[in-house]
């Protein structure tokens, strides 16, 4: 047998870790091969789908710069990829009671997937246009004039640049843990049925108010950010404290949230059973 080297470029890439995906599994379909509804939104179509199969993007993480020395993904993911899961099943297990104790873990996983996601990736892209980069030659030390620099002269960033560059600010934010989201007062809400389940979707972490401007947004007291932990449990965060930090959900209200999830998100939703009427 020859030796096998390992896919390390242009790999199946998944901005939505699988370990997250199964938890939006029915109980009554995880032994089915594609145990997961999902809607595409464009075409408004429901489909089985495996976690495998959803939320990834071929060499979405890959260096274009072969040489470089940075960190690779993988181990910036490493350590929330690998917990989460446990840590959802001991939630689950303690009936939600114990979510307060991880809220820190929870926050900073919910700041990974906001990090890896396309969208993330699209913002970044969008800043990286507008900068320019040079070459620094040598640093000039004059006693009357001071410091100056001799430098190439300003370009625009190339591709390779800024798939890199965007990589590296994914890794600074993952690492930052829960950051300004500490900032937020959160509580839980919670269901037991499948069938009137959480769900999430390609871009999990949303914030929905009556400010469109980002920056407002996050000091309004109206705006509430969502994140879905698994199909039985959600996280909301505001600036304003709630009266009862974890307890079911209303039926009205996760009609609600599952409503924005689908005026909000632009590819595809999860959820353990096909819905009709949201």
């Amino acid at each position: 047998m020859g030796s096998h080297t390992a896919k390390t470029t242009n790999r199946r890439d998944h901005y939505l870790p699988q370990g997250y995906l199964r938890g939006f599994i029915d109980p009554a379909r995880k032994k089915q091969p594609k145990p997961l509804w999902c809607l595409d939104l464009q075409t408004n179509r429901w489909r089985e789908r495996s976690p495998k199969e959803i939320g990834y993007i071929d060499g979405f993480y890959d260096f274009a710069t072969e040489s470089t020395t940075a960190e690779d993904p993988d181990l910036t993911f490493k350590h929330l990829e690998n917990n989460f899961p446990r840590i959802r099943a001991q939630i689950i297990q303690d009936g939600f009671a114990s979510w307060v104790q991880h809220k820190e873990f929870l926050l900073a996983y919910m700041q990974m997937l906001r990090a890896r996601s396309p969208l993330f990736f699209e913002q970044w892209n969008a800043h990286a246009q507008t900068m320019k980069v040079t070459r620094v030659r040598k640093v000039l030390h004059d006693p009357v004039k001071g410091t100056g620099v001799q430098h190439d002269g300003f370009r625009a960033m190339t591709k390779a640049e800024i798939q890199d560059w965007i990589i590296g600010q994914m890794r600074v934010e993952i690492k930052k843990g829960a950051d300004w989201l500490s900032n937020f007062h959160w509580a839980l809400r919670y269901t037991d049925s499948p069938n009137d389940p959480v769900i999430t979707a390609d871009s999990p972490f949303v914030s929905i108010g009556r400010s469109a401007d980002e920056g407002t947004a996050l000091t309004d007291p109206e705006t509430l950010i969502y994140f879905p932990i698994c199909w039985q449990a959600f996280l909301f965060g505001s600036i304003q404290r709630f009266d009862v930090e974890t307890e079911r959900f209303h039926p009205e209200t996760l009609q609600q949230v599952r409503r924005a999830y689908r005026e909000n998100e632009r590819k595809f939703l999860v959820s353990p059973q096909k819905l009709d009427n949201f």
